[in-house]
């Protein structure tokens, strides 16, 4: 088994566009997550308040890389481009971390960037993500797993 820090480094070793890579039909996106993840992976958006995701139903638990994909593709609807670029991983045992990373969004409708630093935590199954969670803000993300800033 490979070391779950150095994976999360190897996949994120250049800022991903999450819409291209969620994009149907995308052939180096369903690699990617062929490689990453496994086929039964446990795929998370863990909510923020309430006031920033009306209406989203792809918050909650999917099941499987399809299911994943559909979340994905649904939340990144209201974006023409979803970048996020890694800046911190934390080791939390042997299988599991938590990513630190930059997002840069621009809205599909008026063209407005934004900026927020997210979090996600991956748990390992051999060398792929057997268990993804993603959290909108970053100290939402180190608060729930323990982590100190």
């Amino acid at each position: 088994m490979g070391d779950p820090v150095e994976t999360v480094r190897s996949i994120f070793s250049q800022p991903l566009d999450m819409v291209l890579l969620s994009a149907e039909g995308d052939a180096g996106g369903e690699r990617l997550l062929a490689a990453a993840a496994t086929s039964d992976i446990e795929f998370e958006f863990v909510g923020p308040p309430e006031n920033e995701t009306a209406g989203v139903s792809a918050l909650g638990a999917h099941h499987g890389r399809a299911e994943m994909l559909d979340a994905w593709r649904e939340w990144l609807q209201a974006y023409s481009s979803y970048i996020v670029e890694l800046r911190e991983v934390h080791p939390l045992g042997e299988l599991s971390v938590l990513a630190e990373v930059e997002c840069t969004a621009r809205t599909a409708t008026g063209d407005v960037e934004m900026r927020q630093r997210q979090g996600a935590l991956f748990e390992f199954r051999g060398d792929q993500i057997c268990r993804w969670q993603a959290w909108l803000h970053a100290d939402d993300a180190k608060a729930a797993l323990g982590v100190r800033s």
